[in-house]
């Protein structure tokens, strides 16, 4: 449902730029213009937010899945705390 609306919109968004290219006898390239400069912006900086992110990402999945080896003593280590608390007091 959720496509079937998106392309709709997409369609109702061509058929009103090829309207307007109409209107003013203007190409559809020039019209479509500012929205490719806008495209590129914003993928400018969406890039540059995901490039980081990516790399630190990266980083703690390096320093981080040594612990994946600790998943399976976490039992061992629960019930080891759980005595440690018993004996304690």
């Amino acid at each position: 449902m959720e496509v079937l609306t998106l392309l709709v919109i997409g369609l109702a968004f061509l058929l009103s730029i090829k309207l307007l290219a109409l209107l003013f006898k203007t190409g559809i390239f020039i019209l479509a213009l500012p929205l490719q400069i806008f495209a590129a912006l914003i993928l400018t900086i969406i890039f540059l937010l995901l490039v980081p992110i990516g790399v630190l990402t990266g980083i703690l999945t390096v320093v981080l899945s040594p612990l994946l080896f600790l998943g399976p003593l976490l039992p061992i280590l629960s019930v080891a705390l759980g005595i440690y608390l018993l004996l304690r007091r």
